[in-house]
This record gives structure tokens, sequence and C-alpha cells, in this order.
């Protein structure tokens, strides 16, 4: 999961201290987060979605899988 809100991120010309100040959490969760160091709860999941749409067809390819 990290890897795909990485590229999400990525792909949206974010920082991670810009998309985590979008979701409201640190810089330090952000890369948290995208290292799979910590797993987003629903809320920060629906958060990450809500910023990066582009993360929904990520995760939606994955399950097609």
């Amino acid at each position: 999961l990290g890897g795909k809100i990485r590229w999400a991120r990525r792909l949206a010309d974010l920082t991670q201290t810009e998309l985590g100040r979008r979701c409201g959490w640190s810089l330090s969760r952000q890369g948290e987060l995208e290292r799979d160091e910590v797993t987003p709860t629903t809320n920060q999941l629906a958060r990450l979605v809500e910023t990066l749409p582009i993360l929904t067809e990520l995760l939606n390819d994955e399950d097609r899988r």
C-alpha cells in the first residue's frame, strides 16, 4: 500500500510535506505510511483517496489481479 500511496503522490506532483498537510498529519506520518511502517486507519485512507483520487484506481487495479 505504501508504494501505491507514494506513486499516487508523485503523479499528483506533491511532496510528502504537501500531502501530509492536505491530509492533516505530519511529514513523519506520511513517510511512515509510504514505507509501510504503519497501516493507515480507515479515516486516513479516506483522506488519502479524497486528496489523491488516482489512488482509488491503483487500489482497484490490485483487487482485479
